[in-house]
């Protein structure tokens, strides 16, 4: 309902604005603005114009950046319902498959780019669903400049659907494998000669090959565009989605094998064990003792241990959230040389996302114990097992942006200079509260007592019995992962759903966390000698404003309080600043090449986590990179190909792996007490260097092509700096470090990334017939190519030495069939594709322990009906 209101409030607004203001627009022809890209000049895959380098129209081949972009018709050839589907087959890498992550991030050049963009403004949105985008550019390596923050591998800039001024209302129904159905309707109004509306609306459900996981989605998107006078353009757009989704499962590790060759096993301590559950017996004991069997946690890929379809998350592990969204644009021609664009943006966003948690969450293990401690026999003796506990996470996030633009064409008889400045004003206050099921301390079980004082020591205190206190869930696999065992919710008179203290940290949970991140910068977009040379220069400064607060939870009166302590309030002041430069020189019509430096500052990261020096963070994250490419052109641009060296480096990035709890706390904890933060984390830096090719091919107008190559080397440096000091601190003191120095050789400077992939490659075709006996049939077929990928250091032969491990690469086939025809004078475009054509088992990997399956053949059908 809330929808239906919506869609008929937005449409009686744009219906009732007076066609008078149009009298203008009557007989003046319409200047395009020159913030706005015009997709009817899209041919095929191939597109020629981009926003995403200065933030202005420009060509792409003028632009000295990396950009790709991933057209409608290509979302469309594909049956793209998902940014995701069409991004596997992009020339930037890889999809990070993580399942129990709440957002979709994406594998730039090796390097994850979990930032994304929307018409050009931070989108922190869940699933990146592509009913109401028009276009996708793909910005490789870093981009700071006028655009904005960025990570040092790239980001993805999403452009939604625009009012245009020709009448159409299109409607596409999609069905196919795991259940999905969708439907989508795309109608577009001009209401007046100067004024049209635009909307979008999407329903769709789709499940997954694993058990209980599952997707609904609802969305309406209402943009208009207005031409009041004739160089001026008011763009306005607002979008209410809401999505319900059950979470799908990893993959596991293995945590058995170890035991099984050496009979070594691992006690269970208060804070990696305590009260569990099992729900096929519907008894729970106390594990803390009680021996955990070992394995070389590397990933468990063997289905006869553990099927692909099993998610022991449960029917009641949600993903799900709430997003609305409002945009305000006005760009305005001034004379013949200045355009000026005002925009403001709100965004906001809530999510409930299910988080697994506990010391054996991510691995399988056998259960060593041959009595239950009652002292009765263990009914599942030597079974293979896995087991977590369950926490709730509540995010709310609020965003506003506005920016201000001005662009200054200065013609001079040598040059052509378009003079941009900028200046935005950016601001988000994230929220997030997290609920974890603990045992009722009403049961007799519960360890320990809770304060109720209004301390700092209260407060630790508390912390630290909440901690021996989660409720575990333990499933055998035998039993398998039906509902009625995974099915989650507090079990009477033995667990409690409370607020989780401990995910707040020790030292309080944060509050207040508004952040500010204003802007300013200026540059120039080039053109010398009848446009034979183009250059891009750019710099930009970026702020991060905070003051958060914290406040500290009571677990006894439900309550929260704050303290005057040094700890209460942490002023953050950074400034950053980034440059760009590059060139294109177009030696001949069809050869050009290029060159570009650029800095990427990623400043919505905040200062970072904490680091192992205690009051040390680890600051923004951020990169620089350099590009030399080729870009070609024959056949009158029917054929385009981009050849690119890219050296990309990413620094403060957290260190990968985590560094564990048995070197942090049991083992460097004692020995260094208040001189190392046992909670913090390290820092390394990633370079990235390779190759990237990418040809689009429109050779007849029926015939369409896009293939892209890609090699590159992922080397990690300058891993884990605080760590390798306190370790070579303990040897001055003749104190061992065995855990430390184990950790340290499975992590060599110089390995790369988990997930990375040496090389890929991708090729999506369409043929359609516009002659014969098969005029109106189309035929094409996709392919994609993976190399093996890392997946991570581990002493597999227990020679002292870490060896690197990595998965098998794969090849995916893919089909295509379509047929246009006409009922009842209305156009239908009907279309088959089956993914997956020979059924072939791969997993995609992203980190030592976990990945994620792949999915097996499936089919999807699309009808596109023009109303």
């Amino acid at each position: 309902m809330k929808i239906t209101r919506l869609l008929a409030a937005a449409l009686t607004v744009a219906a009732s604005l007076p066609p008078l203001l149009a009298a203008e627009a009557k007989t003046a022809p319409v200047v395009l603005s020159i913030f706005q890209v015009n997709s009817d000049k899209d041919e095929g895959y191939r597109s020629t114009q981009t926003i995403s380098g200065s933030r202005t129209l420009a060509d792409l081949r003028d632009t000295p950046n990396s950009i790709s972009v991933l057209n409608r018709e290509l979302l469309d050839d594909l049956i793209a319902v998902k940014l995701s589907d069409a991004m596997y087959f992009s020339v930037t890498g890889e999809i990070d498959t993580n399942r129990e992550n709440a957002n979709e991030s994406f594998v730039f050049r090796g390097i994850v780019a979990n930032l994304r963009l929307r018409n050009g403004v931070t989108w922190y949105g869940g699933t990146t669903d592509a009913y109401a985008i028009e276009r996708v550019e793909l910005l490789r390596g870093p981009h700071a400049f006028l655009y904005g923050e960025g990570t040092a591998g790239g980001l993805i800039n999403q452009l939604t659907k625009q009012a245009s001024s020709r009448d159409f209302q299109n409607a596409n129904l999609i069905f196919g494998s795991n259940e999905l159905r969708r439907v989508e309707l795309d109608v577009n109004r001009r209401l007046a000669p100067n004024l049209a509306v635009r909307t979008a609306l999407v329903y769709s459900h789709e499940g997954t090959q694993q058990h209980h996981a599952e997707r609904d989605l609802r969305g309406i998107y209402v943009t208009g565009n207005w031409r009041p006078f004739r160089h001026t353009q008011i763009n306005a757009d607002i979008e209410y989605r809401r999505q319900d989704g059950v979470i799908g499962s990893n993959m596991l590790a293995d945590g058995f094998s170890v035991t099984a060759r050496t009979g070594a096993t691992t006690a269970l301590t208060a804070t990696t064990g305590g009260r569990t559950y099992i729900p096929a017996l519907g008894l729970s004991y106390d594990t803390v003792n009680r021996r955990r069997s070992n394995g070389t946690t590397i990933v468990l890929a063997n289905e006869q241990i553990m099927p692909r379809e099993f998610n022991f998350l449960g029917p009641d592990s949600v993903q799900d959230s709430k997003e609305l969204a409002f945009g305000f644009h006005v760009d305005q021609r001034v004379g013949d040389a200045l355009s000026l664009q005002a925009s403001y943006t709100y965004f906001d966003i809530e999510k409930s996302t299910t988080e697994r948690v506990g010391s054996s969450a991510g691995s399988v293990y056998r259960d060593t114990n041959a009595t239950l401690p009652s002292g009765v026999v263990n009914p599942y003796f030597n079974e293979l097992y896995t087991e977590y506990y369950s926490r709730r996470n509540n995010n709310n996030q609020a965003v506003h942006n506005a920016r201000l633009t001005a662009v200054y064409e200065l013609k001079l008889p040598f040059t052509t200079q378009k003079l941009v400045g900028s200046a935005v004003y950016h601001d988000a206050e994230p929220g997030d509260f997290r609920f974890t099921e603990f045992v009722d301390p009403a049961s007799g079980n519960f360890k320990g007592t809770l304060s109720s004082a209004q301390t700092l020591a209260a407060y630790t205190a508390n912390v630290n019995t909440v901690a021996q206190n989660f409720f575990y869930r333990r499933f055998y696999l035998k039993d398998g992962d039906r509902a009625a065992l995974t099915r989650g919710g507090p079990v009477p008179g033995q667990s409690v759903i409370l607020r989780d203290m401990q995910a707040d940290s020790a030292t309080g949970r944060l509050s207040s966390r508004l952040y500010r991140t204003p802007a300013y910068g200026i540059g120039s977009d080039g053109a010398y000698f009848n446009g034979r040379v183009h250059t891009l220069l750019g710099w930009r400064r970026s702020s991060f404003n905070q003051d958060p607060s914290r406040d500290f939870y009571n677990p006894v009166t439900g309550g929260t309080y704050k303290l005057d302590t040094p700890l209460s309030v942490v002023r953050t002041r950074i400034t950053e600043d980034s440059y760009t430069y590059g060139a294109v020189v177009h030696f001949a019509k069809f050869v050009g090449a290029y060159y570009n430096y650029a800095e990427s500052v990623s400043l919505s990261s905040g200062v970072g986590g904490a680091q192992l020096t205690p009051g040390k963070l680890r600051g923004p994250l951020m990169g620089d990179g350099q590009e030399f490419g080729l870009r070609w052109s024959f056949l009158g641009g029917r054929v385009e190909s981009n050849w690119t060296y890219f050296i990309t480096n990413a620094t403060k990035n957290a260190a990968n792996p985590a560094i564990p709890a048995n070197v942090r706390q049991t083992e460097l904890g004692p020995i260094f007490g208040g001189d190392i933060d046992t909670t913090g984390t390290d820092i390394q830096t990633t370079k990235s260097t390779g190759l990237e090719f990418e040809t689009t091919a429109n050779l007849t107008k029926a015939w369409r092509l896009t293939w892209n190559f890609s090699k590159n080397d992922l080397a990690t440096s300058e891993r884990y700096p605080q760590l390798k000091d306190f370790q070579a601190r303990a040897k001055a003191r003749s104190i061992a470090t065995p855990d430390t120095d184990a950790f340290l050789a499975s992590a060599p400077d110089g390995t790369p990334l988990p997930g990375f992939t040496k090389l890929r490659s991708n090729l999506v075709t369409m043929y359609r017939f516009d002659r014969g006996p098969l005029k109106d049939f189309s035929f094409g077929g996709s392919v994609q190519f993976r190399d093996k990928s890392y997946q991570g250091n581990f002493d597999l032969n227990n020679d002292g030495v870490a060896e690197e491990l990595w998965t098998s690469g794969y090849t995916l086939w893919n089909v295509m069939f379509g047929y246009r025809t006409k009922i009842r004078n209305r156009r239908v475009d009907l279309s088959i594709n089956v993914n997956n054509l020979f059924d072939k088992d791969y997993f995609r990997s992203f980190a030592l322990a976990t990945g994620a399956w792949g999915e097996g053949r499936s089919f999807r059908f699309a009808a596109r009906l023009g109303l």
